[in-house]
């Protein structure tokens, strides 16, 4: 059962660690509560939305809330995380903190059970309910995502190479490249 609403108010503007460590452990102040997901405040001053569902823990960081902060967060306050993908159309984001699903594109729609992000050249479909958080990325410069894709691009390149012996001329059957052993 994910954690409700009801349960994150008490937290409201204290600092919190939500997950105990990996990829998705992200620590920050609680900004906005919503019906299926909430908004943390980064200390870099960015905003994630993290969905419910896939929250194993909160830790209540602070002794007291948080009153005053540097700079007043645009918080989308939208009641559900798929209206929030649909107001984010056009705006480059990033989708997961870390691990095989985290991308990084801008949102060309919602169709559905799915999002549609533009990553440099390609179409990427990602089931909203595998969306564990999401990220405005500030400067639009999709550095996530060209990192995924130049691993992309290298898996690419050794696939192209991956049955010749570059010591030797052989393939991996034993065979000269003209297919005489």
């Amino acid at each position: 059962m994910p954690i409700s609403a009801m349960e994150l108010e008490p937290l409201f503007m204290r600092k919190i660690k939500v997950n105990r460590g990996g990829p998705d452990a992200v620590e920050g102040v609680l900004v906005g509560i919503m019906a299926d997901h909430f908004a943390l405040l980064l200390p870099e001053g960015e905003v994630i939305y993290i969905v419910n569902r896939h929250v194993k823990s909160v830790t209540d960081q602070s002794d007291r809330p948080v009153h005053h902060l540097r700079q007043t967060p645009a918080v989308a306050q939208v009641p559900f995380f798929g209206d929030l993908l649909r107001a984010l159309t056009g705006k480059t984001v990033q989708i997961n903190r870390g691990g095989p699903e985290k991308v990084a594109g801008v949102i060309v729609g919602v169709t559905g059970p799915s999002v549609i992000l533009k990553v440099n050249s390609e179409f990427v479909l990602v089931r909203i309910d595998h969306i564990r958080s999401l990220q405005i990325l500030r400067n639009g410069n999709g550095q996530n995502g060209q990192v995924r894709n130049s691993r992309n691009a290298r898996s690419r390149n050794n696939r192209g190479n991956s049955g010749k012996n570059s010591r030797n001329g052989k393939s991996r059957n034993g065979r000269n490249k003209g297919g005489r052993r």
